[in-house]
């Protein structure tokens, strides 16, 4: 076999990885969001987060609840602290990318009220995670972030 056949033959299998990559997404799932929601948040210290309305979701992350098929939103009490969780199910899947950037826009615009006076709340903004899986998504700021990143992801 000469060079030019194994070029061709590795750069297929590089287009064809891409696009199982990009194409290919898992199933969507069927699970109620009280079960998501229970198993990403065991095992965590949520006491000092209280479950926002859909009012204060408008208010404080700028999206439309109606617009998912359901949200479930735990802020921190003291407005001085920055740990909150949200959890969306997507109605469809074009919803994901337009949610990762307004989870981007919300957490940079929080992490500059925080920068100049709360390291610590800022360093927890930094450390962030959102993560889209088929039809759920979690954005979450906490301690605990990777653990509850970890039993999200357990759902599927």
């Amino acid at each position: 076999m000469n060079k030019i056949q194994i070029i061709k033959g590795i750069l297929l299998a590089m287009i064809i990885a891409f696009l199982a990559a990009n194409v290919i997404q898992p199933s969507d799932s069927n699970l109620k969001m009280s079960t998501v929601q229970d198993v990403a948040l065991k095992k965590v210290d949520m006491k000092n987060l209280t479950k926002q309305n859909n009012q204060d979701i408008k208010r404080f992350l700028g999206l439309q609840p109606g617009d998912y098929k359901e949200i479930v939103y735990y802020k921190h009490n003291d407005t001085m602290q920055s740990p909150e969780v949200l959890i969306v199910k997507f109605t469809n899947h074009s919803q994901q990318k337009a949610f990762v950037e307004t989870m981007k826009k919300h957490r940079d615009e929080r992490k500059g009220v925080f920068d100049g006076y709360a390291p610590k709340e800022a360093q927890l903004l930094s450390d962030s995670i959102t993560t889209v899986h088929a039809n759920y998504a979690i954005f979450i700021v906490h301690k605990d972030a990777k653990t509850i990143n970890k039993q999200f992801l357990s759902n599927f």
